[in-house]
């Protein structure tokens, strides 16, 4: 009982450790951006068009709506005169069919003058329309006023009063054609660290079903009017909103946010105008409350860039919103003036060519790495010392035990070194052989797996002390030696090395496996401890966690990968912010003899997957394998993947082959990099 409880308690530990929170923010709304069609500009000859916000019906059909106002009274009528118009398209880019005007400022309400920054959204069975107004308080304003104000702009007498009065309400409908039912008070006050007004509303709903809200207002901190962000929540979409005390963003004077959840990278982002600067901004958060510049904070300067290759330059490029579909950013918007005239421009946002393609599609035959004769080499797993030469640990047995049974009676762990990642390797020394005696390790010693772990290194491999189980043996196990150099000496870890074998429970999922647990992985969590992947039963990959290298080392209760068919020959490694399996698919859940990356956000759940590699031939053309020999399997293929990591980059691929594609006698092992 009490051995039952350390292990559920380590456990219990590590999965604390495999559920850190990893940073997914990598969207670079600056690379997806393409050029504007000019075509597709939303202008009208007598309205400024501005404040724009697209949304999806439930028959496809894409709806804009946008605030508008007379060009005949000037362009700073947007504070007296502007209303909410509607139109419709059957692509989110347009072109766009005119519509009608479906909000204006109401009399004897707090919304009596004006309808700006118009954003729609639905939340459940309802939409929801948000939008700034504002009123003349205990001033009776003329019409003739109200124009007077707008031509002159900042420095007439009523601006202040007109500007102080701002309010941002919404309206809702049950349908995107109305009616809209405007709530007779503003759905938000100023509070908290702003003050003045609410205008400039951004929402979104979150993962825990709660409503964020950032707007716009005056810094309370500030003796003079400087605009930031403050960030609210409620549990309905119409408030009340109870304003954090800490702004969403300050750095910077800023306005015109639009916000939205992004369910795939798990994380909130908001682009802004920087108000008085050259660009738009991206900033972001784990948790709706607490904001940061995004990775790529600036999106773009404020200027069009043409589908024929020319910039528009422009006096104004603000109230940008990024439309998003199916979980994507796939469109950004802007409000845009350029001489007497203000229209909407749209640009599309697809992923860069180089993010398009999967891993497989990267990879370049470079060419043999490790061609030994006398020997079938495989499972070469590389490092780069400290002499700054490239070290590959891989296993060899003589050709003259044929390649099967020979793996698994008579293969041991050799030392290569050279130059350059590409090779030549040349051999240095062999590393550990079977024991021959009566211990778990008498023979077999294959699947090298070679990490730098603090100031030391650790060569992880596979043995097993009876070969003549067909054609996987059951008892096969993991093992682990620890050394200060590359140059060894090396040290088995614990009284035998031996770090990891079948669960003796008869409900887990390693019990009296076929082939025992193979093809060791390790992962240096960046949180601390480790995590062991291994194949075990029907060819699926596990995993272990401990808190030292030595371990002892727990295992999961199930597979962490979900596949019917066979795989193998896992590699662990970090990449764009995920944990990341490197396969092969020998049987074809994606491609037959290729290769699958699986990616994870935990560690546990694997439930991404994409082409790591394909087939040989993929990479060298069919001319090349002609006289290729076969030594094993029934088809040219790479087998037991392992990567050579480069700047957080899997820079150099190491793979072995069953055909040799020279036509020789013997396995060799190929090297590919990444493009």
């Amino acid at each position: 009982m009490k051995r039952k409880y350390l292990i559920s308690t380590l456990l219990a530990s590590m999965l604390n450790i495999v559920a850190f929170a990893q940073s997914t923010d990598d969207l670079n709304l600056s690379a997806m951006m393409q050029s504007a069609d000019p075509a597709l500009f939303v202008h009208d000859s007598t309205y400024y068009n501005w404040c724009n916000s697209i949304i999806k019906d439930d028959a496809g059909i894409y709806h804009l709506f946008y605030s508008r106002w007379p060009k005949s009274i000037g362009f700073y009528s947007w504070l007296t005169h502007s209303e909410i118009a509607h139109a419709t398209a059957s692509k989110p880019e347009g072109p766009y069919k005119m519509g009608k005007t479906v909000l204006k400022a109401r009399k004897r309400y707090w919304d009596n003058v004006t309808a700006h920054n118009v954003k729609v959204k639905k939340f459940d069975y309802n939409y929801y329309m948000y939008y700034t107004s504002t009123n003349t308080g205990k001033e009776k304003l003329s019409e003739n006023d109200l124009v007077e104000a707008a031509k002159t702009g900042y420095s007439h007498k009523y601006w202040p009063l007109l500007r102080s009065n701002q309010r941002t309400g919404v309206a809702t409908a049950q349908s995107l054609e109305g009616p809209w039912e405007r709530m007779n008070k503003p759905m938000i006050e100023p509070h908290g660290p702003i003050g003045t007004v609410t205008v400039n509303p951004a929402i979104c709903r979150g993962e825990d079903s709660k409503y964020y809200l950032i707007i716009k207002g005056d810094d309370v901190k500030s003796s003079k009017p400087r605009l930031i962000q403050a960030i609210g929540t409620s549990d309905s979409p119409t408030g009340p909103f109870r304003l954090e005390d800490k702004p969403a963003f300050a750095d910077i004077p800023t306005e015109d946010v639009s916000m939205w959840y992004d369910k795939n990278r798990k994380r909130y982002y908001a682009i802004f105008h920087a108000h008085g600067g050259n660009f738009i901004g991206l900033i972001t958060s784990e948790d709706g409350i607490n904001w940061q510049k995004a990775k790529h904070y600036e999106v773009c300067k404020k200027e069009v860039p043409l589908k024929d290759g020319t910039v528009m330059k422009v006096e104004r490029m603000e109230r940008p919103f990024v439309y998003v579909e199916n979980g994507e950013p796939t469109l950004l918007s802007f409000g845009v003036k350029k001489g007497n005239d203000a229209f909407i421009v749209f640009f599309k946002l697809t992923e860069p060519k180089d993010k398009q393609k999967v891993l497989a599609d990267r990879w370049e035959f470079r060419g043999i790495a490790i061609d030994d004769p006398g020997y079938h080499v495989w499972g070469s797993s590389p490092i780069k010392g400290e002499d700054g030469k490239i070290h590959l640990f891989a296993t060899r047995w003589k050709i003259e035990h044929k390649f099967d049974p020979g793996w698994r009676s008579h293969s041991e762990i050799a030392h290569y070194i050279a130059d350059k990642p590409e090779g030549p390797f040349r051999f240095l020394n062999v590393v550990l052989t079977g024991t021959g005696k009566k211990t778990w390790d008498k023979c077999g010693i294959h699947n090298p797996a070679i990490h730098k772990v603090g100031d030391k290194y650790a060569l992880l491999y596979i043995s097993n002390d009876n070969y003549k189980q067909p054609p996987h043996p059951k008892n096969q196990k993991i093992g682990m030696l620890i050394a200060d150099h590359l140059n060894g000496p090396w040290k088995k870890v614990g009284k035998d090395g031996c770090i990891l074998s079948p669960s003796s429970n008869p409900d887990h999922w390693t019990n009296n496996a076929g082939n025992g647990v193979v093809n060791p992985a390790l992962l240096v969590h960046p949180k601390g401890g480790y995590l062991l992947y291994f194949k075990s039963n029907k060819s699926q990959m596990g995993v272990a966690f401990a808190e030292h290298i030595e371990g002892p080392y727990v295992m999961y209760p199930e597979p962490v990968t979900r596949n019917n068919l066979a795989i193998e020959d896992g590699y662990a490694f970090i990449w764009k912010d995920k944990i990341c399996l490197l396969t092969t698919d020998n049987h074809g859940i994606l491609n037959e003899g290729g290769g699958i990356l699986w990616s994870s956000d935990d560690g546990i759940t694997f439930d991404r997957k994409e082409a790591g590699f394909y087939p040989f031939e993929y990479y060298v053309g069919k001319d090349r394998l002609k006289k290729a020999k076969g030594l094993y399997g029934k088809m040219p293929k790479f087998e037991r993947p392992q990567v050579l990591m480069e700047n957080g980059e899997p820079s150099w691929l190491y793979v072995p082959s069953g055909f040799n594609m020279n036509g020789d006698d013997h396995t060799i092992v190929h090297v590919l990099k990444l493009k």
